[in-house]
């Protein structure tokens, strides 16, 4: 096991991967910075294979990043409130975001297409996850 790891920082408007020794506790520098979003970050995930990131934000989107180029390849605009969390399939295959519009939305990477609405949360969907087998969903509010 390396003692250098990847630490993910989430900043006002703007993403930031940095790269940190734990062991010696080095000072914590960007060295990919990812932006695209309108207004400020508040959820992460990262792909099983560590290609891809998706960010959700009080803007209404999810964002598909590239991980090494630092670019957008997807936006998934279908909430009408800040996207609280997001969760990535062990596969890669699907995305799930959970919003302050009290829905979770079931999402397609590759078509970017929206699959189905989960309804009836009472307050906005604060947590999202995908079982290993991605054939359940689970939420929190």
């Amino acid at each position: 096991m390396t003692t250098r790891q990847m630490l993910v920082l989430v900043s006002a408007a703007a993403l930031c991967v940095s790269t940190a020794s734990v062991a010696r506790g080095d000072t914590v520098a960007p060295i990919r910075v990812f932006q695209g979003h309108t207004a400020s970050t508040l959820s992460v995930a990262i792909s099983l294979d560590g290609r891809r990131l998706v960010t959700g934000a009080y803007d209404g989107t999810a964002k598909l990043w590239d991980m090494e180029s630092g670019r957008e390849l997807s936006a998934f605009q279908a909430h009408t409130g800040a996207v609280r969390s997001v969760a990535i399939s062990q596969d890669g295959r699907r995305l799930v975001t959970g919003s302050s519009d009290t829905t979770a939305k079931l999402w397609d990477i590759s078509s970017g297409r929206e699959l189905r609405t989960f309804r009836g949360h009472g307050g906005g969907g604060w947590s999202v996850a995908i079982s290993l087998d991605g054939r359940r969903l689970v939420t929190g509010s």
